[in-house]
């Protein structure tokens, strides 16, 4: 039978990176995947160090292991990229965006992005309105025959006094009900040293401060396997966080990075799953209830012209979600139907309260007729907003998302090519923050079209497989904050343009028998063009942040007990403002990652040097990036 993505497969071991191969029938777009041992291999701590490796894909990193980080796929924006976790998507209607470094690899089983249309068949009404979905499962329990609990312990210290711990554990509590859950404790003081070139073009070391962070976080998980297949999953998570935000190293003279910005976070959420198949029918039911509070406090120092804040905010959302699917011949339909509520208070003045009713509704089918597949989608939207504040505007949006897409299989390998829109709702901080929202936003609008093709190719005792895929995007009515008469208050209107034409590459090869081997490279190339206003001297160039070429690299290898793993990440220059002036160039950089293992019996010791090469580097502009670094790691089996 078939197996989605929202469903984990695991075996003793599985070592698989952008596995193309393993493609669902039907499948237009095969998702690029990183497994089990592979994620813990490449020097990952955090989903977000991760996904790096992936094609067609800008992590936005403000530096430190605090500091935020968000996704960004082909140019399209944060907020066109669904993540989901377990099934669920995560969302915050506050602000829209996924801070990736919240979520640990330790307790991942898989995480895979999929651009277009996602192939799992039952998959939310929500996932359906983003152009890229960026999904990670959770780790499942494994047991081996008559055992009946097993867990694991990890202890990491490293630079800039960073340590973290992790237990986590597994239960069999009968043979079929198992309860598995894990916590993570995470901490550093994030002092680290960079160079700073001075208004006289002169190098200094410096130091950077109040990177410090503390995190706990943890889940607990509760599945149940029924009669004919029906299975029943729990998740509960919690996150709490404290720290501290260095600022843009520009703002102030050398003597005064003495930042002083802090945050709080508290979040919760509970979700449950449950999903059946008779015969050629399938259900899923899935729900979540969550809530986030968040505390900002911003610089105080008297040197500083900013503006002080110091606000909570409280934001909860409840979502239902029901997918059906039914199979016949070559023949699938799903309908998929999602209802949620979001609510968010603060204690600003004037602040409006808002709360928002979303519904999805979708269609989706697929056609197999030998070697070719059809599928093809259709999502609804409705939203409307209602504030606490009579005074303040409501809004209702609503829209049609369409999805085409075709794929000729040629022996192993495919073809494929797909017509995808997607949608982006603005957030209540678009809308409604105070002095800065604008109430009558339309929402933005993206669509992309794609051709690919994939080719796996097996020479004995050796696996080559080579993918390569062009795409072109266009976002219309692109949300952007514009200055008014005081620099402190922003309004957002509905101004942008963006036309995007792409190219991603990826070849693998691997090996051996004695000493298993494995070679990956990625490359990706995009011009994305600020298209808003013909009669702009920056009609046509570069947006901010997005490099022309980005490629990746992975090497590494496993002989009896021991292995090692070389990674490398280059990005190309970019511009950080629409002005493609000299001025606003961001310079290359690239990392060289290394890390070696050894495992024993229970034990596992590893040993890393990230960015071995000392190169100092900027993903966004003034918030520079930790130098070389190291890292040793003890897991213990219990």
């Amino acid at each position: 039978g078939q197996t989605s993505l929202n469903t984990t497969v695991w075996v003793k071991r599985v070592d698989v990176f952008a596995d193309t191969r393993r493609r669902e029938k039907g499948e237009v777009v095969p998702a690029l995947m990183l497994r089990g041992e592979e994620m813990r291999r490449l020097s990952s701590q955090s989903v977000a160090d991760a996904v790096r490796y992936f094609s067609g894909v800008q992590v936005k990193d403000y530096g430190g292991v605090g500091g935020l980080k968000t996704v960004n796929v082909r140019s399209l924006g944060t907020h066109h990229t669904s993540v989901s976790y377990d099934g669920m998507e995560i969302t915050s209607a506050q602000n829209g965006t996924v801070d990736l470094g919240r979520f640990s690899m330790e307790n991942m089983g898989s995480v895979a992005l999929s651009n277009g249309q996602i192939c799992d068949e039952m998959q939310t009404a929500r996932a359906y309105a983003k152009a890229s979905s960026l999904m990670m499962e959770s780790k499942t329990p494994s047991f081996k025959e008559g055992e009946k609990w097993n867990g694991c312990l990890v202890t990491r210290y490293g630079s800039f006094d960073t340590y973290n711990l992790m237990v986590s554990g597994a239960a069999k509590l009968t043979p079929t009900l198992s309860l598995f859950g894990n916590v993570d404790i995470l901490g550093t003081d994030g002092d680290y040293q960079f160079k700073y070139k001075n208004r006289q073009g002169c190098d200094s070391t410096m130091t950077r401060k109040n990177g410090d962070a503390r995190i706990v976080r943890g889940e607990m998980n509760i599945r149940k396997v029924w009669k004919d297949g029906e299975v029943t999953a729990v998740k509960v998570f919690g996150f709490s966080s404290e720290r501290g935000y260095p600022g843009a190293v520009v703002r102030e003279l050398p003597q005064y990075l003495t930042h002083q910005d802090r945050q709080w976070d508290r979040q919760g959420a509970v979700q449950l799953r449950h999903q059946l198949r008779k015969g050629k029918y399938a259900l899923t039911v899935r729900g979540k209830y969550s809530f986030d509070w968040l505390h900002y406090v911003s610089d105080r120092n008297p040197q500083s012209v900013a503006m002080i804040v110091d606000n909570r905010y409280k934001e909860k959302q409840a979502t239902m979600s029901l997918v059906q699917n039914f199979k016949s011949r070559g023949v699938s339909v799903s309908l998929a139907n999602d209802v949620s509520w979001g609510n968010l208070d603060a204690d600003m003045r004037e602040f409006v309260f808002p709360t928002r009713w979303s519904f999805h509704n979708a269609v989706q089918g697929t056609v197999e007729r030998g070697q070719w597949s059809f599928q093809g989608a259709l999502l609804h939207i409705y939203i409307k907003d209602k504030t606490r504040i009579m005074s303040a505007s409501e809004g209702k949006y609503t829209a049609w998302v369409p999805y085409l897409g075709v794929v000729r299989r040629l022996g192993e390998g495919e073809i494929h090519l797909y017509y995808k829109s997607s949608f982006r709702m603005p957030t209540f901080n678009d809308l409604y923050y105070t002095f800065i929202g604008n109430a009558f936003l339309k929402p933005e609008k993206a669509s992309q079209v794609s051709l690919g093709a994939n080719m796996p190719i097996s020479l004995r005792s050796t696996t080559l497989s080579l993918y390569a895929e062009i795409y072109h995007n266009e976002v219309s009515d692109k949300i952007v904050a514009m200055p008014t008469s005081n620099q402190f208050r922003w309004t957002m209107l509905n101004l942008g343009k963006v036309r995007t034409d792409g190219m991603d590459f990826r070849a693998e090869i691997s090996g051996g028998k004695e000493i298993e081997w494995r070679l990956m490279g990625t490359y990706g190339f995009q011009r994305a063009r600020d298209v808003t206003d013909k009669d702009s001297e920056w009609y046509g160039g570069q947006i901010p942040y997005i490099p022309y070429h980005s490629a990746s690299g992975v090497c590494g290898f496993k002989w009896k007990y021991l292995g090692g793993n070389y990674s490398y990440i280059f990005t190309g220059d970019r511009y950080t403002s629409r002005a493609n002036i000299q001025e606003n160039r961001s310079p290359r950089w690239w990392t060289h990652d290394v890390s070696v293992w050894g495992e024993w019996s229970r034990l596992r010791l590893t040993m890393e040097a990230n960015n071995l090469l000392d190169c100092q580097y900027e993903v966004v502009k003034c918030y520079p990036m930790p130098g070389r670094n190291y890292k040793v790691s003890l897991l213990v089996k219990l």
